[in-house]
C-alpha cells in the first residue's frame, strides 16, 4: 500500500513521531492527486483534503506502507479522516507514472471561509 502525504506528515519530525521510525525525505516520491483540494481546517493549524473535481494537491507518497505504519497513521489522523483510494501521478523525472495511493480525506464539515493551505516542497 502507498500513502499520499499532503500536510503535517511532510515534516520529517512529525513523520518520525507518528511512524515510530525515521523515513527520510528522499524515501518519499513527489506526486500529485487530482480531484481533491487541500484546505485549512478553521481553528486548527493543520490542513485537510476534501473532494473537489477541479483541484489537485501536490504532496509525497510513502511507498510500501506496513500494517504497523497504517495502524499508527490511522491513530494519528483519528476519526475526523477516512482513507480513500485514488491515483497519484509521480512528478519527478522525465516521464509521468501513475500509482495507486490512499490518502486521508476529511469527514467533517468545514464551515466559514476556506483558505487553500499551501506547502512548498
Amino acid at each position: 500500500m502507498n500513502i499520499f502525504f499532503y500536510g503535517t506528515l511532510l515534516d520529517p519530525d512529525v513523520r518520525r513521531r507518528v511512524l515510530g521510525r525515521t523515513v527520510p525525505d528522499d524515501a518519499l516520491l513527489p506526486a500529485r492527486v487530482s480531484g481533491f483540494r487541500r484546505v485549512r481546517v478553521p481553528g486548527a493549524s493543520y490542513p485537510a483534503a476534501i473532494r473537489d473535481r477541479a483541484a489537485s494537491i501536490d504532496g509525497r507518497v510513502l511507498p510500501h506502507v506496513t500494517p504497523r505504519d497504517l495502524a499508527r497513521l490511522r491513530d494519528y489522523e483519528g476519526r475526523a479522516y477516512r482513507l480513500e483510494e485514488t491515483t497519484a501521478v509521480l512528478t519527478a523525472g522525465d516521464h509521468e507514472e501513475s500509482l495507486t495511493v490512499r490518502l486521508f480525506v476529511f469527514r467533517g464539515r468545514l464551515s466559514g471561509v476556506l483558505r487553500i493551505y499551501c506547502i512548498a516542497i
